[in-house]
């Protein structure tokens, strides 16, 4: 199996999880309550937390798997992980943030990696940003420099936890489109966390919903309209 597979049990202070997920052949977006486990699942992925009992495992490598004793270290799983609100470095120029990256995981020479991180940058139309500090960029040129950041290690799969949630409602409406098409472009295994609806029928057509540590759905925008399995669900995506 080329994509992501999960398939765990945590406990996360009073949250029982238990969720099994896979990746297919576009980015998976996970919505849910506040509460509901989300972000969790992302940090089990990173091997930030770790599940009770289960596997985890990445085009057919195993990144946990509890009955062979199997637990890679975070930076050994090979993921790119934009956290929410970007986490970049805010007294670092774009650049420098990309370089960062990849001075982490790359031994080419200092100029080669410069030479990549403004070819990162200029994927995502951000290049004429790389000088300028990261806490001075707007919400959206943000967004775009922390994705060229997590691309910077060459990851095998991309985890996004909420990544349109800091942006204001204009912005957000054009770089919904941005995110698909990147996405779509790049063909990684890829979880995208949100709360918003809009969102998640903008940014895939396959669409997981989690309640109280749990996968209650999942299935096309449609599919979701048209057979709710819970109260949530219909409220959440009937109204649009």
């Amino acid at each position: 199996m080329s994509g992501l597979s999960i398939d765990v049990e945590a406990a996360i202070g009073d949250l029982a999880l238990t969720v099994r997920l896979d990746t297919r052949d576009r980015p998976l977006v996970l919505v849910g309550p506040n509460g509901a486990g989300k972000t969790s699942i992302l940090l089990l992925v990173l091997g930030a937390t770790r599940p009770t009992r289960g596997s985890i495992e990445l085009g057919g490598q195993a990144l946990f798997d509890s009955s062979r004793s199997i637990d890679l270290p975070p930076e050994d799983r090979r993921l790119g992980y934009v956290p929410q609100h970007y986490g970049l470095f805010p007294h670092m120029t774009a650049a420098g943030n990309v370089l960062f990256a990849l001075e982490c995981r790359n031994h080419l020479p200092r100029a080669a990696r410069l030479e990549r991180a403004r070819e990162l940058l200029a994927a995502f139309d951000v290049a004429h940003l790389e000088n300028r500090r990261t806490g001075s960029l707007s919400g959206g040129e943000g967004q775009r420099v922390a994705l060229a950041r997590a691309l910077a290690a060459e990851p095998s799969a991309l985890l996004l936890d909420e990544p349109l949630a800091a942006l204001d409602v204009s912005v957000r409406r054009h770089l919904r489109d941005f995110l698909r098409g990147r996405l779509a472009e790049l063909g990684l295994p890829t979880i995208v966390v949100t709360h918003d609806a809009d969102d998640a029928a903008a940014l895939s057509d396959d669409i997981a919903v989690l309640e109280q540590g749990r996968i209650v759905q999942r299935g096309t925008i449609d599919e979701l309209r048209a057979q709710p399995a819970t109260e949530f669900v219909r409220e959440l995506f009937l109204r649009r």
